[in-house]
C-alpha cells in the first residue's frame, strides 16, 4: 500500500437558465411564465485527493461560494398588475447574496470495470443579504457507480439524499399590504426546503484516456420528497458540466 497526495484549486462559473409557470385568478394573469437567467454565484474550492492504493482514494474539499448571482431580478407578476416590474421571488433569483462555504468529503474504489464512491457535502450560509434573508443551509450524501471500462464513455448510477433548510428573513418586496400579505405560496420563506431522495443517470464523456477534457451530464428523478410547507415537488432534473483540467 502506499498513500499520495494532489491538490487542485478548481473554479466553477454556473450559467443558470430558468422558467417558471403559474396559474392565477387575477385578471390578465390567467397564465404567466416567469424566466431569469445568467451568472450564478462561482464557486471557488481546494480539493485534496490522496491516493490510498491503484484502485482507492479519499477527496477533501472546502471551498466559498461568492455571490455573483443576482437577487434583485424582477419580472411582470400579478402583484400590481398587467405591465409592471415587480421583484421575483427567491426561486427565481440566480445566487444567495450571502458569502458561503462549502465542504465536501468522498472516498472512491474501482472494482473491475466499476468505479464505486459514497461522498457527503454541504453548504453554510453566513450573514444575510441586501434584501434582508438567507437561503437554507444545504446537506447531501449519495452513493454512485460508474463503468468505467472504456475511458472515453462512462456510463453510472447514483442515489442522493438531500436535506435544504428554509429561508431564514424574507424580502419584504414580495409581501402586499393585505390581510395575508403573501401573495402566493412561493413569496412566503416557509414554504421552501425539505427532504428528497433523488436516483440519477450520469454519463461522463473524456477527451481522452487522461480526461483531462471532459463533460459529464446527470438526470435525477425524485423517489421520495418532503417538503417544507406549500410548494411544488420537482418532477426531474438535468445537469451538465464540462471540466478541464490544467496540469
Amino acid at each position: 500500500y502506499f498513500v499520495t497526495t494532489m491538490t487542485r484549486v478548481n473554479i466553477l462559473v454556473p450559467y443558470v437558465s430558468q422558467s417558471s409557470e403559474h396559474i392565477s385568478s387575477v385578471t390578465g394573469f390567467d397564465d404567466f411564465t416567469l424566466r431569469s437567467e445568467g451568472i450564478g454565484d462561482i464557486a471557488v474550492s481546494v480539493a485534496h485527493q490522496h491516493i490510498i492504493t491503484e484502485s482507492s482514494s479519499v477527496n477533501v474539499s472546502v471551498g466559498l461560494l461568492i455571490p455573483t448571482g443576482a437577487t434583485d431580478r424582477a419580472g411582470d407578476t400579478p402583484r400590481n398588475g398587467v405591465g409592471t416590474l415587480e421583484r421575483l421571488p427567491y426561486s427565481m433569483q440566480l445566487g444567495s447574496g450571502t458569502l458561503d462555504v462549502s465542504g465536501l468529503a468522498s472516498y472512491s474504489r474501482r472494482v473491475n470495470h466499476f468505479n464505486l464512491g459514497v461522498s457527503t457535502n454541504a453548504v453554510i450560509r453566513t450573514g444575510y443579504n441586501d434584501n434582508n434573508y438567507r437561503l437554507g443551509n444545504n446537506f447531501s450524501a449519495s452513493a454512485s457507480t460508474r463503468y468505467v471500462k472504456h475511458a472515453k464513455l462512462q456510463p453510472g448510477l447514483k442515489l442522493t439524499y438531500r436535506n435544504v433548510q428554509s429561508i431564514q428573513g424574507r424580502d419584504e418586496s414580495l409581501l402586499v399590504a393585505a390581510p395575508f400579505e403573501f401573495p402566493a405560496s412561493i413569496t412566503d420563506p416557509s414554504n421552501y426546503g425539505g427532504t428528497s431522495v433523488n436516483t440519477g443517470f450520469t454519463l461522463k464523456l473524456c477527451q481522452d484516456a487522461r480526461c483531462k477534457l471532459s463533460i459529464a451530464a446527470e438526470y435525477d428523478l425524485p423517489i421520495y420528497q418532503n417538503l417544507n410547507g406549500v410548494q411544488p415537488k420537482t418532477k426531474h432534473a438535468l445537469s451538465l458540466a464540462a471540466t478541464w483540467k490544467l496540469d
